[in-house]
Formats: C-alpha cells, sequence, structure tokens
C-alpha cells in the first residue's frame, strides 16, 4: 500500500514538472522568434540609403524610418538615469547605436546581427530535438508509474475466525506441464481470443471457408471453418507436421488417410466425428471433424476443483468411448486433459481420434516424444507394442490428478518423469485427499499398473468399476 502511495506522489510530480518545462520552452521560443525578426530587419536597415527610397517610385519613401537620429534610438534602448554622466551618457548611446548596427556614418556593416540569427536557429532547433526526445521517455515513465488498482477480496467474518481443527484441504489441481506447445482443442472459447488476430484470414482448405484459427499442435493447425455446400461448421486439423518434400512423405500420407478412415467410421456420443479428408495448398492432409462447443478438462480443472461424483461421471463418458473405440480396433495412444472435450452440458468428447496413432512415423517423431509424458504409459516410453490397455493408464493418471490435485509421476525432465513411470509407485491417493472412498485406491492401483496384464483388460471393466465408487 506504502509502495502505491509513494508512486502515485512520483507520478503526480514528474507530470506537471514535465508540463512546466514544456511551456517554459514554448514561451521561451516565441520570444526568440521575435528578437530573430528584429535582428533581421535591423540587419537589413544597415544596406538602405542614406536619401531614403526616393530612386524606387514604386515603394514608400521609408528615409524616415531608415535614418533616424541615432541619439534617439540610443534614448529608447539604454536607461537615462537622472545622475549619469553626459558624456558617459553619449558613449554608451554610440555603442548601443553601433552595436545595432545603424550607425551609417562611414562605418563598415556590422554582422553581429546575423550571428545572434543564426545562435538563436541553432539553439531553437537543439530545443526542439531534446524536447522530442524527452517526451517519449517521460510519458512511457508516467505511464509505467500509473497505479493499477486491483480491488481487495473483501474480508468476512468467516475469514476472520480462527480455522477448526480439521484435516487439510486438498490442494487445488495444478495444470500439467506439457513439455511440448500447447495441444489443440476444437472449442468455440479459443475461436473468440483468436478471431481479431484472424479476420483477414480467408483462404479455404479443399471446400471449406477458413473462418479462424482455433490453436496450434505439435501435429499441426485446427481452423474453424464452414462447409459451404450445407452450411456446416466444422473443425479442420491440418497434419503440417510433415514436410511434403521429404521421401517418406507419401507413405505417411498414406498412413494418415488409412488412420483417418478408421477413425471416421466410430459414431459415438463420446467421440468428436470424422466427416471427411482433404489436403491444404501445401499438400498436407487435412481432417474435417465436429465442431465441439466447449472447452478442455485441463481448463475445467484450472478453473475449479469439481466434486468428485462430477470428476467419475466424466471420466465414466471417457472409458465408454475408448471401449467403444477399442472393440473398433483404434487405439488413442495420446488421452490427456487437453484432449478431453467438455460441453455445457457437461458432456465429455475425446479429440484426435485416428491421428496419435501417427505418432510412430519418422516424420513426426525425430528423436522426441509426442504428447504430455506425465500421461503416457510404460510400453510408451519403452517403445513396445501398445493396446488399448495403454489408454487406461492414462485415463488412471487423469482419474488420480482429478481427485488429489497432484500428477502421480511428476518430473523436470521427460528422463525423469519417464523412469517414475516405469519404476515407481505413487503416494496414495486417500492420503492426498482423505475424503476419497477406500476402494480409489484398488481401481488406481489396477489402472497404474506397470504390466498390462495386471491392468483392466478392457475400458467396459474400468466403467463398472468406476460408477460402483460413487454408489457406496
Amino acid at each position: 500500500m506504502k509502495m502505491k502511495i509513494q508512486i502515485k506522489r512520483l507520478q503526480f510530480l514528474i507530470r506537471p514538472a514535465f508540463s512546466l518545462a514544456l511551456t517554459l520552452y514554448r514561451l521561451t521560443a516565441v520570444v526568440l522568434i521575435f528578437i530573430l525578426l528584429a535582428l533581421l530587419t535591423l540587419f537589413s536597415l544597415q544596406f538602405a540609403p542614406q536619401n531614403g527610397w526616393s530612386t524606387v517610385p514604386a515603394i514608400i519613401d521609408m528615409h524616415r524610418y531608415c535614418d533616424p537620429p541615432l541619439s534617439a534610438i540610443a534614448n529608447c534602448l539604454s536607461i537615462n538615469w537622472p545622475a549619469c554622466n553626459p558624456s558617459l551618457e553619449s558613449q554608451i548611446q554610440s555603442s548601443i547605436a553601433g552595436w545595432i548596427g545603424l550607425n551609417w556614418s562611414e562605418q563598415p556593416a556590422s554582422f553581429l546581427p546575423i550571428i545572434l540569427c543564426i545562435a538563436i536557429i541553432i539553439f531553437l532547433l537543439s530545443a526542439s530535438r531534446l524536447t522530442q526526445a524527452l517526451r517519449e521517455p517521460t510519458q512511457r515513465l508516467i505511464q509505467r508509474l500509473a497505479p493499477k488498482d486491483e480491488p481487495e477480496p473483501p474480508q468476512t467474518k468467516e475469514s476472520a475466525l480462527p480455522a477448526k481443527a480439521s484435516p487439510p484441504p486438498p490442494r487445488p489441481p495444478p495444470r500439467p506441464a506439457p513439455t511440448r506447445p500447447k495441444p489443440e482443442s476444437v472449442s468455440a472459447e479459443n475461436a473468440v481470443t483468436i478471431m481479431a488476430n484472424v479476420k483477414s484470414e480467408t483462404r479455404n482448405i479443399g471446400r471449406y471457408e477458413i473462418l479462424a484459427s482455433l490453436g496450434r499442435g505439435a501435429m499441426g493447425i485446427v481452423y474453424k471453418a464452414r462447409d459451404p455446400q450445407i452450411g456446416r461448421i466444422v473443425a479442420i486439423k491440418s497434419i503440417s507436421a510433415a514436410v511434403p518434400s521429404d521421401p517418406e512423405f507419401d507413405i505417411y500420407k498414406k498412413r494418415f488417410m488409412q488412420e483417418a478412415k478408421a477413425a471416421g467410421q466410430m459414431l459415438h456420443p463420446g467421440i468428436v466425428a470424422v466427416y471427411d479428408l482433404t489436403e491444404d495448398k501445401d499438400g498436407h492432409p487435412s481432417m474435417v471433424m465436429e465442431f465441439v462447443e466447449g472447452i478442455t478438462l485441463d481448463k475445467v480443472m484450472s478453473s475449479e476443483r469439481p466434486p468428485f461424483k462430477r470428476c467419475i461421471h466424466l471420466l465414466v463418458q471417457a472409458a465408454r468411448a475408448l471401449d467403444y473405440a477399442h472393440q473398433m480396433g483404434v487405439v488413442h495412444r495420446d488421452i490427456k486433459p487437453a484432449n478431453l472435450l467438455v460441453t455445457e452440458k457437461d458432456v465429455l468428447k475425446i479429440a484426435d481420434f485416428g491421428v496419435a496413432k501417427l505418432t510412430g512415423s519418422s516424420l513426426t517423431l525425430t528423436g522426441q516424444l509426442l504428447g504430455t509424458p506425465a500421461f503416457m504409459s510404460p510400453e510408451q516410453f519403452t517403445g513396445s507394442s501398445v493396446d488399448g490397455r495403454s489408454d487406461l493408464f492414462s485415463i488412471g493418471v487423469i482419474l488420480y490428478w482429478m481427485c488429489t490435485g497432484e500428477l502421480p509421476f511428476q518430473g523436470e525432465s521427460v528422463t525423469s518423469i519417464g523412469i517414475k513411470v516405469m519404476q515407481s509407485e505413487p503416494v496414495s491417493a486417500r492420503q492426498l485427499n482423505p475424503s476419497l472412498p477406500p476402494d480409489i485406491d484398488i481401481v488406481l492401483a489396477r489402472c497404474l499398473a506397470k504390466n498390462p496384464d495386471n491392468r483392466y483388460a478392457t475400458a467396459g471393466d474400468l466403467v463398472t468399476d468406476l460408477e460402483a465408487l460413487v454408489k457406496h
């Protein structure tokens, strides 16, 4: 609070001081300009003829002004003290008349006025540049010192009372820190925030008209677009991870088409539907998907702590969608909060089916792991074969995170996280959140088993146990 008061005082001192200095500079400049004009006039009068301007009929006879008595001019410009010596006064008058360049009696012209004019011009130019140089830094300083008052939360009576002796509440869930750029999400919220930056973008992808950019991830860019044939709003994911000039691009593109077709055959309310396949102008394959009005699960968790029943309700939907996909022979391989979309009606949809499986391509993996390592299964770190049980491991990590606010496997690098995923056992969830039901640790132990054979055989089995947790 004291710091804000001091900043306000400093700001109030700087602003008037700068305004006063600027006003004084302008007044001084006006006075100097008048002096400059007077000196130029005096300098030019030296060259007027003694007999006036009678030789030029078109000009008025100005000898009255050009040839005044020197004593009169001296009296106008000097101070006549009553006690002044007359001879001294005469000398002063003569010197003043000579200084201003009006003494024509057989004396060469005085160039002192023109020298003073040049000095005044140089001074004005220098002062103008100095003022311009100081104006912008001073204004930036004033803006920087401008107080940004933030309303302090009102202190209620409850907050003033001492806390009762009870177990500490679970810490709010941190947002998982991805090791790669944040993946794209097909949400309307992103479209609103980014619309202003992409209004000028009018290009098409295939027959689809691009409306906005929804996000950029490791695999490519997601756009909000419109199908002009039926007027439907869609989301288009342009897979730009591969370069068309790469020798393996044709293999990559063919594989993408196969996986996208497999994803397009799935029709489930918990899976973002795939409508079409197309290409952008650079030849990158693009997937036309259902546009979902909602936000990703990580944003839901960052804004609030959902109750336990809601957490189970959302993950049951995810497990049912995975059970359907696994029965169709499709494994997601990149289940994480950023790929789970939640609508306003609390309906969860899984995005990016058919895209994550492309991570085995050398065009998308150049010695790097795609996705968020904290949600990956041990077999993904070791490079072993991956099946639907890998997705169930990721669901277990999300369940642990939603219930406790902590990630089961944390580390400062991909290597440290991978070692913990493959070798370490997480802390009991009920130890971090004692309000959880006792059977939650059993469900998590089966989901997070290092050996896939010790996990749930199917996502349907996981759904049964998840629903049993909220019934007791």
